[in-house]
């Protein structure tokens, strides 16, 4: 039987005059011949580099790139390449049984109407990344060019390529080629008790909670470098962590961290969270900064912040649903709670426009697309009434999740991710219409809660199987509620290490410190 393999082809646009042209290509021949001395990826995937004007596409032998590239690019033409002529180039391959991946190296910007021509490409591929090699070429064209998960590497200019490239090899080996064997630890570097990204082996016995310690920032023998962002220009720290005391007895912690990637690229954290309290209420808003825009960072600061600050000017309002419905006659009576519930939502839905308003707000002053500063949004607000049960409302546009965690350490998930038309498409604020956004809200009320999680997709990607995994982060974040402080153990705790685990990390929980 013939093994299944993926394609990936490289796509070089020769209309950006031949001095970029050239240039990209050189790295473009040395990118493929990493690729191919890569453990197995040859046999996973196979790799096609095609060279496209506005008219047609070819493709050529790594070997032959470099004299076609120099023959094929004189001065700019006056029109970029079309998406469709990589489409219909597309419909003529050999189909392997694997995924198509393209990846757009431009030079200029795409022809007119290019955009009309996409979607027949998307249904197509598996991940479309457009990537920036020259003045020419349009970051935001780059940006609305690529599907994830491919995502955009905006390597303009062109003194940043090599990292980027090197990126993109380390991203490729990772998924098509063999696994690295690792070499053993050394027994000076102190590994922290808790999660480690994996659960524990069938039948043993649990990992008592003990103090945590930081992971070292790189091993010797890693791959992944540590680097520092060159522009400094709305930077932020590449980690952080709060602990808030909330209302009625309850706290809440907040950490983030910089994903591997992002140190690797030498481009900043794009998550963000932000906590409040209000006439009973507690609050929560995390945000993950689309990785394809150049301020998704900034983005994601304000949608949560944002969103607080509606919450917070709402709570006074929530508070009075909650009494109306605790106070009536025979309480609890469902069509109370459901009138209560359904006024709560609304202010849900409130506080996702005032964070769509800001961002939107923020783009009209810098003069940039709003699109630059997309990012996820997952909103918890928590009540406890005086009869002992929990009001609980959120909402959530893109992917992450909060999760539920029950006395008896039975855990559930509240809300679902937001996901696009194609496979992989993340949706992100701003959304496109206002009634998208009153249809990620829900409300409930519920039993007293052990714990809520609330964690950008940097964590929640990682918890699969959740029978096997979630179990094991709870355990990890109990042993570090009995820790203090306890924000910096959480930081601690979300520096495991985990394979294919390279995204930004942001993890809030609420929880009552008596309990624990």
């Amino acid at each position: 039987m013939t093994p299944r393999r993926s394609a990936l082809l490289f796509v070089l646009d020769a209309t950006g005059g031949s001095g970029v042209v050239y240039r990209v290509a050189v790295y473009l021949q040395h990118l493929v011949r990493q690729l191919r001395t890569t453990a197995g990826l040859t046999r996973r995937a196979r790799i096609e580099v095609l060279i496209a004007d506005h008219t047609s596409a070819q493709i050529v032998t790594i070997d032959d790139l470099l004299t076609m590239a120099a023959s094929v690019a004189f001065d700019a033409a006056p029109f970029g390449l079309h998406p469709n002529t990589i489409t219909a180039m597309v419909q003529t391959m050999p189909y392997e049984g694997g995924g198509f991946h393209v990846f757009f190296l431009l030079t200029r910007d795409l022809a007119a109407n290019w955009e009309a021509e996409l979607p027949a490409l998307h249904q197509m591929v598996a991940s479309v990344t457009g990537l920036c090699c020259g003045p020419l070429a349009p970051p935001a064209t780059a940006t609305r060019l690529s599907k994830e998960p491919g995502g955009t590497r905006v390597v303009n200019p062109l003194d940043r390529i090599r990292i980027q490239f090197d990126s993109i090899a380390a991203w490729l080996s990772r998924d098509f080629g063999d696994p690295p064997v690792a070499p053993p630890l050394p027994d000076v570097v102190p590994v922290p008790t808790g999660w480690s990204g994996g659960a524990e082996l069938p039948g043993a016995a649990p990992t008592p909670p003990a103090p945590m310690h930081p992971r070292p920032a790189t091993h010797p023998t890693a791959q992944w470098r540590i680097l520092e962002p060159t522009d400094r220009t709305d930077s932020v720290p590449h980690s952080e962590h709060t602990h808030q005391p909330g209302s009625a007895g309850w706290s809440m912690i907040a950490a983030s961290r910089r994903g591997k990637l992002h140190a690797h690229e030498g481009t900043y954290r794009d998550d963000a969270y932000a906590l409040g309290s209000a006439d009973g209420w507690n609050f929560i808003a995390v945000a993950d900064g689309a990785g394809s825009c150049r301020l998704s960072r900034v983005g994601a600061h304000i949608a949560t912040t944002a969103a607080i600050a509606a919450l917070q000017a709402a709570a006074t309002a929530m508070a009075v649903q909650v009494a109306l419905a605790s106070d009536a006659p025979g309480f609890p009576i469902p069509r109370h709670h459901a009138q209560g519930l359904e006024v709560i939502q609304q202010h849900l839905a409130h506080s996702l426009h005032a964070a769509q308003r800001a961002v939107e707000a923020e783009a009209r002053r810098r003069a940039i697309p709003v699109r630059d500063l997309s990012s996820t949004l997952l909103v918890l607000a928590h009540y406890p009434t005086a009869h002992g049960d929990q009001v609980l409302a959120g909402g959530q546009i893109g992917a992450g999740q909060i999760l539920l965690v029950e006395n008896d350490h039975q855990f559930r998930p509240l809300g679902e991710a937001n996901v696009g038309f194609y496979s992989g498409e993340t949706i992100f604020v701003p959304m496109p219409s206002s009634s998208e956004l009153e249809r990620c809200v829900w409300a409930t009320w519920l039993p007293t809660p052990w714990l809520v999680l609330v964690m950008t997709d940097g964590i929640a990607d990682d918890l699969y199987p959740p029978a096997r995994q979630v179990p094991v982060l709870i355990q990890g974040i109990t042993g570090v509620l009995r820790a203090h402080p306890a924000d910096q153990h959480l930081l601690d705790l979300i520096a495991y290490e985990k394979r294919d685990s390279a995204d930004d990390r942001t993890l809030a929980v609420l929880y009552r410190p008596e309990v624990m």
